[in-house]
């Protein structure tokens, strides 16, 4: 048997693994790393590793979340240029139909939401599959600082989610008073 033979399979799921949670540890040294050391491995065995790498980047865990989604709801601008300029796809939805632009809101990172609205043009007005906007999720999940951002764009305040509720809808819902 030999110990030092990799089985591919399980070396990019380990540096997925850690890409995870060295992005929601806001580490961008680990994530820098695990990426270089991407790259390089790929590099000596396989001449596209370009498309590997995008792959591996793109890749969603079971609930649809990308490294992307993560590093948005972080809100780690140096992670996010990183995982782009690595082929991170920006339309990238997970199984609810989240964008980055939901996860950011949701997480409060409204440096996440003028970085993606700003410099790549994403719609702050995009929905998931239930009809929800970045502003319904920050008003729902009590993020203050992504609802002051949003509220100060011309953004529709009488937008219905699937069930037509408001934005208001939910923070009366909710008990939040942002």
């Amino acid at each position: 048997m030999m110990k030092n033979k990799i089985n591919h399979d399980n070396y990019e799921n380990y540096l997925f693994l850690g890409l995870h949670c060295s992005i929601l540890m806001n580490n961008t040294e680990i994530c820098t790393y695990l990426i270089n050391k991407l790259k390089s491995h790929f590099d000596q065995n396989y001449r596209a590793y370009k498309d590997i790498l995008s792959n591996w980047i793109n890749h969603q865990n079971d609930q649809g979340l990308s490294p992307l989604h993560y590093a948005s709801y972080k809100g780690n601008i140096e992670i996010i240029d990183l995982l782009i300029e690595n082929g991170a796809n920006l339309a990238i939805l997970n199984n609810k139909g989240l964008n980055v632009m939901h996860l950011a809101a949701q997480g409060d990172q409204p440096n996440s939401i003028v970085y993606f609205k700003e410099k790549y043009h994403l719609n702050i007005e995009s929905t998931d599959n239930l009809g929800s906007t970045p502003l319904h999720w920050a008003i729902f999940s009590g993020s203050a600082g992504a609802f002051k951002f949003l509220i100060s764009y011309d953004l529709d305040f009488d937008k219905g989610d699937s069930e037509g509720l408001t934005p208001l809808h939910l923070a009366i819902d909710q008990g939040k008073y942002l």
